[in-house]
C-alpha cells in the first residue's frame, strides 16, 4: 500500500512513463526518486500517476460508448470477467498540464492505465471448476424431472455383480451413472461404452458416453452426454469396446442394462 506523501514530480514521471518512453534523463531522475522512497508500492504509485494524468486534462468529454467497449476488449483475454466499475476510479479536476491530450482521447488513454492498474492489484478469480461429484449433485438439485433406474446385469455379462444406477433428465438431455463393482480398464486396450435406446429402437441406439472407470477411487461416476436428441429414453446399457468406442457396436461384451420403464 502506497504511503505518501510524495512528490510530484515522481508521480508526474510515472503517469510520463504510462503512456511512453522517457528520455535518458528522465529515466534517470524517476530513478533517484524510486530510489529515494522505496516503501513506495508500484501498483499504487501508478494509480495515483493515472488520476494526476486525468487531472491534467481538465474537463473531459464522455467517451462514446462504443469506443469504451472497444478499449475494454482491447485488453482481451487478460481483462476478461472484468466490469468497468472493477477499474480504480479516475479523478478529474485542475492539475499540471502534463501533456497536450484533450477530451475522450484521454480518457481513453487513460481507461486502459486504469483497467491494466485493476488487473495487476485485483486479479480475476476464475471460478473453481465443479468436480463430477459435485456436477451430478447441482444436476439432481436443479433438474425436476430426473428419471432413476438401477443397473442389473445384462445377459452373461462380461463383469457380473456390478450395482449403481441411471440418472436421466430428459429435459436437459443429460444424466448421470454410478457404478461400483466395475474393474479398472486399460484404456489403451478397451473402454466402456454407454448405449442409449430410445423410441427408435435398439436398431437406432445411441452412443451416450465413452468412459474409464478406476475402482480403486471408490464409486465411478459418469456424465452421460448423448451426440444427438434423445427422444422418450427407455434403457442403458454399457458394453466394453476398443479405445475411442465404436459408431457401431455388436453388443457382444455387455456389462450392464437399466430399464427407465422397469
Amino acid at each position: 500500500m502506497m504511503h505518501g506523501p510524495f512528490p510530484d514530480r515522481l508521480l508526474e514521471l510515472l503517469a510520463d512513463r504510462e503512456v511512453g518512453p522517457l528520455n535518458a534523463a528522465d529515466r534517470a531522475e524517476l530513478d533517484a526518486l524510486l530510489a529515494q522512497h522505496p516503501e513506495a508500492d508500484d501498483a499504487s504509485m501508478e494509480a495515483a500517476a493515472v488520476a494526476l494524468l486525468l487531472g491534467s486534462v481538465g474537463e473531459i468529454e464522455e467517451m462514446p460508448a462504443g469506443l469504451r467497449t472497444r478499449v475494454i476488449e482491447s485488453l482481451a483475454p487478460a481483462s476478461h470477467g472484468l466490469r468497468l466499475t472493477d477499474a480504480p476510479a479516475p479523478v478529474v479536476g485542475a492539475g499540471p498540464n502534463l501533456l497536450a491530450w484533450t477530451g475522450w482521447l484521454a480518457a481513453a488513454a487513460c481507461l486502459v492505465i486504469a483497467v491494466s492498474i485493476a488487473l495487476t492489484r485485483s486479479p480475476a478469480t476464475p471460478p473453481a471448476r465443479l468436480s463430477v461429484a459435485e456436477a451430478r449433485e447441482r444436476f439432481l438439485e436443479t433438474q425436476g424431472d430426473v428419471r432413476r433406474a438401477a443397473w442389473g446385469d445384462w445377459d452373461n455379462p462380461e463383469i457380473p455383480g456390478v450395482q449403481g444406477r441411471v440418472e436421466w433428465s430428459e429435459s436437459a438431455q443429460k444424466g448421470y451413472m454410478t457404478f461400483t463393482g466395475l474393474r479398472v480398464n486399460n484404456p489403451t486396450e478397451e473402454q466402456y461404452q454407454l448405449w442409449i435406446i430410445d423410441e427408435r429402437g435398439m436398431g437406432q441406439r445411441i452412443s451416450g458416453a465413452i468412459f474409464d472407470c478406476d475402482t480403486r477411487t471408490g464409486e465411478c461416476i459418469v456424465e452421460i452426454d448423448p451426440g444427438i436428441e434423445v427422444r422418450n429414453a427407455a434403457a442403458f446399457a454399457v458394453t466394453i469396446e476398443q479405445p475411442e468406442g465404436v459408431w457401431v457396436s455388436d453388443m457382444s461384451r455387455r456389462v450392464v442394462i437399466a430399464s427407465l420403464n422397469g
